[in-house]
């Protein structure tokens, strides 16, 4: 009932989504719910009661969003590795079949236990979504101070300081759930927390035990793709679906989510997997360990061909990293701790894509090793992160008592985004036309994060010796407003840098280094006490660049590449418009005494240049009384330094 009010809220939009999605899931699943024996012959699938109980091992398929056992997993049959698990199994292979858009991991995982006999012995192989139903499985064997527990999965219990014996979920685990539905502004969740609660009482009575863990390219820490509306989600899963083998009702549904531009909180499915979802934070509880061991099968999709080029560019401007064109690969080996070492085997090529991993010998073949206890290709992993999924910018790289860096980016380096929805430096918004959300005066505009390509390796070169924060802003708005934002910023970091006593360094990028030269305008001689503290500035125009011309008169290289982009939608000199409105752009140009006697905030001088008419706006920039390009500055601090290129 919860579910139904919200998605009513929500409007037409959401109702017409999560219609289509019903009808498609299942279709996926041809009306199958529950657990099914797999046979040896491909698509061969009976419906059963219960898993058989035993001490033998069965193993449990777990399927990918809107998704089904064969669907996900069929390439196994394909490839012809279904005797290799007939030969490990016998007939003790099953496939657990649930609603994965309509319905939430926790809901699938609750089900799915109440079917299982005591004491079963699982070997999971779970693809994508599905293995966060794994990961709920995973704390049966949760560990705490008392009793005995068989880590090396050999039926010897060894006594130890840390074992089995404690709740799945404890009501910290809960309160943290709920926790963080509230802070994310979620309604809904009581259904969820009461399931959680049921889910851990299960089991304890159960007693089952996962003695295996192939987990393959797995949300865990959420995925960044399902940040903020659908449409981008869905419009990467329709280009991955080969052609003439599109699911019966996909195509109606990916289009009214593109369509309908819902968001992914509507589909409790979905809503799981974003990196902020109170999901995500209880499976990422840093102080919570299984007994569980764990293979992660990860890949990164790069290289030749259109797949290849469309996970290269997608890794710096949507995912912060690799990725397979829908997970995060620093999200697919995140999850609980383990009492053992965790092991991953990460593929690279243009065919490591999301959709293709049973597809492919090399991947398939080496989810079934690992089944078999042959982990030879997988590489044990330092540890497990579970902090929150962020991309490079968003948030500061800690380091206790060292010294502290502010990073700030120059002018079109931070990305912004309306909400929670990303329009710079997004290439599928920006090809879509949406430059237009980022009109002057148009509300909800945050920045979010640096392009990661050019500030993210520096940034964690820094991170080796220095505490890294970074800061970035709405490049749009004025040198002032940007100044004024960065002034909180600053002033703890002054604070945090005298408690330490460590040195404050600032170093900033083009634009950035005017952002910070006029936030310290009336905090020189307190920065400058810290000893060894400085301010470097990075190729800053301090009276303006000619690059800021070339913009806005659109013979600027990257100007030309984001016209043609949108050209269906919005002519150049429309784009242009938007541009020459922003007045941190403005700011920019160079000013007239070093103008080679052209002055830039006169209108009549682009009356030679270009069409157009900004006379009102060139005024207001030329006029700013704190700008540092109208600034004297005779006398320079002793702690500040520049970097240029000849």
């Amino acid at each position: 009932m919860l579910r139904a009010v919200r998605v009513y809220r929500c409007g037409a939009a959401a109702m017409t989504a999560l219609a289509a999605a019903g009808a498609f899931q299942d279709r996926q699943l041809e009306q199958r719910l529950g657990l099914y024996r797999c046979g040896i012959e491909a698509g061969s699938m009976t419906a059963v009661a219960s898993l058989p109980a035993g001490p033998e091992p069965v193993l449990l398929l777990l399927h990918g969003t809107a998704s089904s056992t064969p669907r996900s997993f069929g390439g196994l049959w394909r490839n012809g590795l279904a005797p290799r698990l007939a030969a490990q199994y016998g007939n003790r292979i099953y496939g657990y079949e649930h609603r994965s858009l309509s319905e939430s991991p926790i809901q699938n995982a609750l089900a799915l236990v109440r079917q299982l006999p005591h004491g079963a012995v699982l070997h999971l192989l779970a693809h994508s979504r599905g293995g966060l139903v794994g990961e709920l499985l995973a704390r049966a064997q949760r560990i705490d101070s008392r009793g005995a527990v068989d880590l090396a999965g050999d039926g010897l219990e060894r006594l130890s300081e840390n074992t089995v014996g404690g709740e799945a979920f404890n009501g910290h685990d809960i309160d943290h759930f709920t926790a963080q539905a509230r802070l994310g502004g979620r309604s809904g969740h009581d259904e969820d927390a009461a399931r959680l609660r049921e889910l851990g009482v299960e089991l304890k009575k159960r007693a089952i035990r996962i003695a295996r863990f192939v987990r393959v390219a797995c949300p865990a820490r959420g995925t960044t793709l399902m940040t903020g509306r659908l449409d981008r989600w869905a419009s990467v899963m329709f280009n991955l679906l080969p052609q003439g083998d599109v699911p019966d009702g996909g195509v109606a549904f990916l289009l009214a989510v593109v369509q309908q531009r819902c968001d992914a909180r509507i589909l409790p499915g979905l809503e799981a997997m974003m990196p902020d979802s109170p999901l995500v934070a209880l499976l990422n509880a840093p102080d919570v360990r299984v007994a569980s061991p764990l293979h992660v099968l990860a890949g990164a999709c790069s290289g030749e061909g259109l797949l290849g080029w469309l996970g290269d560019c997608l890794d710096d401007q949507l995912y912060g990293g690799q990725n397979d064109l829908v997970v995060n690969c620093a999200s697919m080996a995140g999850g609980a701790t383990r009492s053992t070492p965790v092991r991953q085997l990460l593929l690279r090529g243009p065919q490591a894509h999301h959709l293709n991993y049973f597809e492919r010998a090399p991947s398939s073949l080496a989810a079934v090793q690992a089944l078999t206890g042959d982990e030879t290709a997988y590489q044990p992993l330092p540890g497990i992160e579970h902090g929150p999924l962020a991309r490079g910018g968003e948030v500061p790289k800690r380091r206790a008592h060292a010294p502290i860096v502010l990073l700030l980016p120059d002018i079109m380096g931070s990305h912004l985004q309306v909400g929670s929805n990303r329009i710079w430096f997004d290439p599928v918004n920006l090809v879509e036309g949406r430059i237009e959300r980022l009109a002057v005066g148009q509300p909800h505009i945050v920045s979010a994060g640096w392009i990661e390509s050019c500030y993210e390796p520096f940034a964690r070169f820094l991170a080796q010796s220095q505490e890294v924060r970074p800061f970035t802003y709405d490049w749009r708005l004025s040198l002032q407003h940007s100044a004024s934002a960065f002034l909180p910023v600053l002033d703890e970091a002054i604070r945090d840098a005298e408690q330490r006593g460590q040195p404050l360094r600032i170093v900033a990028h083009g634009m950035g280094g005017l952002v910070a030269r006029l936030a310290l305008k009336d905090r020189w001689q307190r920065f400058g006490a810290l000893p060894g503290s400085r301010l470097l500035q990075v190729g800053s125009a301090n009276r303006g660049t000619q690059a800021m011309v070339q913009v806005l008169l659109g013979r600027d290289r990257l100007v030309q590449m984001l016209a043609c982009w949108i050209g269906w939608k919005h002519t150049r000199r429309q784009f242009l418009g938007f541009v020459r409105a922003f007045p941190g752009v403005l700011d920019m140009l160079p000013q007239p005494q070093a103008g080679a006697g052209i002055d830039y905030f006169d209108a009549g001088a682009w009356a030679q240049l270009a069409a157009g008419d900004a006379q009102a706006d060139l005024g207001k920039a030329s006029q700013l009384p704190d700008c540092p390009m109208n600034t004297a500055s005779a006398t320079l601090p002793k702690s500040l330094a520049f970097v240029r290129r000849n």
